[in-house]
C-alpha cells in the first residue's frame, strides 16, 4: 500500500505519521492513511463514503485537549467545504459538534495551535478570492464554538502561505493574492490584542525569484524561519521552485 499523493497534511503520534486526505491523479481520497516510523509499513484507516473527499484542506493537532482538527478544503474543481472534524490521536474520528456559525467554504487556508484554540488563517474562498479571516475554534468545549477574531491593522487576505505561532503571535508567510501589486509578504498578528502589521519581504535572492507559495516553514528559533520548497510559474522565469532558505525577523520580534 502506497502514499503517492499530494495535497494531504500529516501529523505525527508516537511511532506513526498520520497522513489525512489529500488527491491523486484523477481520484480524491476519503481515507486517512498511518506510516509505522520503524517498519515504513503503510494502513489506511477511516475510508468512510459519509466523509467528503478533499484536498487542500488544513489541519493540526491540539495538544492541550489531545485532538487533531481538520477544517475545508476542495470537493471538486469548483467547490469547497467548511466542514470541520475533529480525531483522536490515533488517527480515529470521533462525533462532535460544532456551532452553527462557523468559517465559511474555503480551501488551501492554514490551521496552527494556540493553547486550546485552533487557529484558522485566510484562505481561497469558493468565489475565487482570497479571504483575510482569522478564526478561532475552541476545542475545550462539549459543542466546539468558532469564533471570528477580530484584528487591528492589515492583514493582506492570501492563500498556500505558511503559518506559524510563537509565543502569543500568528505569522502568515507569503501566500497568494492576484489583486495586489505585490505577493503577501510577513504579517503579524498579536492573538491577545488583535494588532495586526504587515512587512515587505524581499521578492528575489540574487538573481532568482522568491516564491513563497504552497511552501513549508520550520522554526529554527523564535526569529528564524527555513524555507523549504514553494515555487510555481513565473512570467519571466517560467517554472521556479524555490531553494532552501533562511528569513531572519528577530528585528520584528518585540
Amino acid at each position: 500500500m502506497s502514499c503517492e499523493y499530494v495535497f494531504h497534511t500529516c501529523h505525527t503520534s508516537d511511532n506513526f505519521i498520520l497522513l489525512f486526505f489529500g488527491r491523486k491523479s484523477p481520484g480524491i481520497l476519503n481515507s486517512c492513511a498511518s506510516i509505522d516510523i520503524n517498519t515504513l509499513q503503510v494502513s489506511n484507516f477511516n475510508e468512510d463514503e459519509k466523509i467528503l473527499r478533499r484536498w487542500r484542506h488544513c489541519s493540526c493537532y491540539i495538544k492541550e485537549s489531545n485532538k487533531i482538527i481538520i477544517f475545508g478544503g476542495c470537493i471538486s474543481v469548483s467547490k469547497s467545504t467548511n466542514d470541520t472534524l475533529c480525531l483522536q490521536t490515533n488517527g480515529e474520528l470521533t462525533s462532535t459538534q460544532f456551532s452553527e456559525i462557523k468559517p465559511s467554504n474555503r480551501n488551501s487556508a492554514r490551521l496552527n495551535a494556540y493553547k486550546h484554540f485552533a487557529v484558522l488563517s485566510c484562505g481561497l474562498l469558493e468565489s475565487n478570492e482570497p479571504t483575510n479571516e482569522i478564526w478561532l475554534l475552541d476545542t475545550t468545549k462539549d459543542v466546539m464554538n468558532w469564533t471570528l477574531f477580530q484584528t487591528n491593522g492589515t492583514v493582506i487576505p492570501r492563500y498556500s502561505h505558511s503559518a506559524d505561532i510563537i509565543d502569543d503571535t500568528l505569522w502568515l508567510l507569503g501566500g497568494m493574492n492576484a489583486n495586489e501589486r505585490r505577493p503577501p509578504g510577513l504579517c503579524k498578528i498579536n492573538l491577545i490584542t488583535g494588532e495586526a502589521v504587515e512587512y515587505i519581504i524581499p521578492t528575489m535572492c540574487g538573481d532568482q525569484p522568491i516564491i513563497l507559495y504552497n511552501h513549508q516553514t520550520v522554526l529554527l528559533n523564535k526569529a528564524t524561519f527555513l524555507i523549504l520548497g514553494g515555487g510555481g510559474n513565473c512570467f519571466s522565469f517560467g517554472a521556479h521552485i524555490n531553494q532552501p532558505m533562511t528569513l531572519k525577523f528577530d528585528h520584528l520580534v518585540n
